[in-house]
């Protein structure tokens, strides 16, 4: 035995990161009710981001501008 666990003991240990970054990433999405039209430019927001994205409050092109992923509110390394 070398004291360093076996296979499965290293594929539970990868799971669990997998999961982590999971919970991560869905806890910076958006949430709540968003707006219906962009925040920046004030054209409406397409419905599809609305369902794809709950709780965004900026068109596509204005968020690509804006350069976040999502929300900079909810993203826990931004100080």
């Amino acid at each position: 035995m070398s004291g360093y666990g076996g296979p499965d003991d290293e594929a539970e240990r990868a799971t669990i990161r997998v999961e982590e970054q999971v919970a991560l990433a869905r806890s910076l999405l958006p949430t709540g009710p968003g707006s219906p039209t962009c925040i920046d430019c004030g054209e409406l927001i397409a419905n599809g981001r609305h369902k794809a994205l709950p709780g965004v409050v900026r068109c596509v092109e204005c968020q690509e501008v804006h350069g976040d992923t999502v929300f900079t509110a909810k993203q826990p390394w931004a100080t």
